[in-house]
């Protein structure tokens, strides 16, 4: 019985090389971002962010092939963090305009946090070919909310046009947020008629 109980103890405790790993990934991270912050993500190198993490390059390349993975990662990070402040509203049956509006604002969060150069990064990475190819909307957490709430609420269209419009209004908000130069009344104007439109294509 007392070999039992230690085996279930044994079991219970968490693996200290799983542990590790996770610890390992986390501070690749947070030393990626700090110098894409510090130097800009072109000009940043993975031999610096690995020297700084005290790790080797091949340890780097474990966690993250590309500095595109290390976008990736945080990508969906702030896509979750969108997606958990967005969900009031959705308890609470908010109007298809407010949960719109709140996405904008959970991104427009981000970037006050993260950067106006990084966020433009993060969203650039989605038009990269290789992500193209292989991503789907469940690989975005905002997309999956996105798409999932134009299928649940009254309106026009089929499930597939229903969906198309959804992934139209967020293909217009990373392509802006990816090619304007920053916080201005222009992109403002340019976000706020994002909504509009896509209010007006789900109305007609």
């Amino acid at each position: 019985m007392a070999a039992e109980a230690s085996g279930i103890g044994t079991l219970a405790r968490p693996d200290r090389r799983e542990t590790q790993r996770r610890a390992t990934r986390e501070k690749l991270l947070s030393i990626s971002v700090a110098e894409f912050q510090r130097n800009g993500f072109a000009h940043t190198d993975i031999a610096t962010i690995a020297e700084r993490a005290g790790v080797s390059r091949g340890t780097f390349y474990f966690h993250f092939p590309t500095k595109d993975d290390v976008l990736g990662e945080l990508r969906i990070r702030e896509e979750h963090t969108i997606v958990r402040e967005v969900a009031p509203l959705l308890a609470r049956s908010g109007s298809l305009e407010e949960v719109l509006r709140a996405v904008v604002a959970g991104v427009l969060v981000a970037e006050s946090r993260l950067g106006t150069d990084l966020i433009r990064e993060i969203c650039a990475v989605q038009f990269r070919p290789s992500v193209v190819k292989s991503d789907t909307v469940a690989d975005h957490p905002v997309a999956a909310l996105v798409v999932d709430l134009f299928s649940r609420l009254p309106g026009s269209g089929g499930p597939q046009e229903r969906a198309d419009l959804a992934v139209v209004f967020l293909v217009g908000l990373f392509g802006l947020l990816s090619t304007q130069a920053g916080p201005s009344e222009e992109r403002d104007r340019l976000l706020d008629s994002l909504v509009t439109f896509t209010l007006r294509g789900w109305d007609r």
